[in-house]
């Protein structure tokens, strides 16, 4: 099994954090909870150093340090509920990995949809956690989309908090290493002590090439 340090960067394409359990039941699918909610919920600085500190210092660490930055931003050429993504290798802001934008709107079914966004240039704005204020003024050539079609984030309500996932047969990037295409498995949870997450990697043969058990996720909680 890879550790994260290689599965997020065999995932260039940059989906969205995300875990592999099984749907709420059908009654709280799009039953209650709010677009403010999940924002709320979903912005602040979170890190799974409490996971690391548990894992056997005699095995392989099967977690590495990770922090996330998530903000609420004003970006009117992407929407009107917009959060600042930002992922930082050993909880470090000074070390960012990857950058993103999620997009919300609701849907007619009730649930609320996700869309992934990042900087046109990736390496032009690092800092930007520190100067959030700039992105109201940018133009919409500042920005791409981050994930082709397919992998919208459908978030549902579950009574206590918030989950989607995303169906790595409806969600195909291909492969920068490989060129190949590859199906995206993601799905997150979110609730008002943090964020659990996983995404995995599938050949268009059904073979995973990088992530974890169904069972085994990301423990992020909130730190601020």
């Amino acid at each position: 099994m890879k550790t994260r340090s290689h599965l997020i960067r065999l995932f260039a394409a940059g989906c969205l954090s995300i875990v592999a359990l099984g749907p709420p039941p059908l009654a709280a699918q799009g039953s209650g909870g709010s677009i403010e909610l999940l924002v709320s919920w979903m912005s602040g600085d979170f890190t799974n150093r409490e996971q690391v500190a548990r894992q056997d210092p005699q095995l392989e660490p099967q977690f590495d340090l990770l922090g996330l930055q998530r903000r609420r931003v004003d970006v009117p050429v992407l929407g009107g509920h917009v959060i600042y993504a930002q992922i930082n290798d050993d909880a470090d802001v000074a070390q960012v990995y990857r950058q993103r934008f999620f997009v919300f709107s609701w849907q007619p079914d009730g649930r609320i949809a996700m869309t992934t966004w990042a900087f046109a240039d990736s390496q032009a704005h690092k800092d930007i956690l520190s100067r959030l204020s700039d992105l109201a003024a940018m133009p919409a050539s500042a920005f791409k989309a981050a994930l082709p079609a397919g992998c919208e984030a459908r978030w549902r309500w579950t009574g206590d908090s918030y989950y989607s996932r995303i169906s790595a047969e409806d969600c195909v990037i291909v492969s920068r290493r490989s060129g190949e295409p590859l199906g995206i498995q993601a799905t997150e949870i979110v609730s008002a002590a943090g964020i659990r997450n996983e995404e995995s990697g599938y050949t268009m043969d059904g073979e995973q090439t990088f992530g974890f058990p169904d069972d085994v996720f990301f423990e992020y909680l909130r730190e601020d």
